[in-house]
């Protein structure tokens, strides 16, 4: 699998909890870790809006999440596959936090194409993104899930 980091250099600064969302991205890219098996895990990052929201997206090729499981997901020890090894609380931790920093999550998925998850985020001047960077970098390491 090829870890791709589409996250710009000059990308503005995010009024977040630096640490939270470095837990965001490690559970995101956890998982896409988790169900890719060959393809890419892709990163990005732009402005949207009037330039005063920044879209974060994690996108793999990996095994897709089916249609009539995209609303469970966000519910607390859901898990699309029960084999899983997790305890189905990740993507509701990440929900809940993004909220917190009054932001938004969207997924959309194919089956056996791949799932892209994307966070809005308020612009503003308190995180910097070398937070975005390392988190991409930390998930990348070996020995997550």
């Amino acid at each position: 699998v090829n870890m791709v980091n589409a996250v710009p250099e000059d990308l503005p600064v995010l009024q977040v909890d630096c640490a939270r969302l470095q837990q965001i991205l490690i559970n995101l890219l956890g998982n896409a870790v988790k169900f890719t098996r060959t393809g890419e895990i892709r990163v990005s990052a732009e402005m949207q809006g009037k330039g005063d929201l920044v879209a974060i997206s994690v996108k793999d090729t990996g095994r897709g999440i089916p249609e009539d499981k995209l609303k469970a997901i966000w519910q607390a020890f859901q898990q699309v596959e029960p084999a899983a090894q997790s305890t189905g609380l990740g993507l509701t931790i990440v929900r809940s936090l993004i909220e917190a920093m009054g932001g938004m999550i969207e997924v959309e998925s194919v089956v056996m194409q791949g799932t892209k998850f994307t966070i809005g985020l308020p612009k503003s001047p308190e995180c910097a993104v070398q937070k975005v960077q390392g988190a991409v970098t930390r998930a990348a390491e070996p020995g997550l899930p």
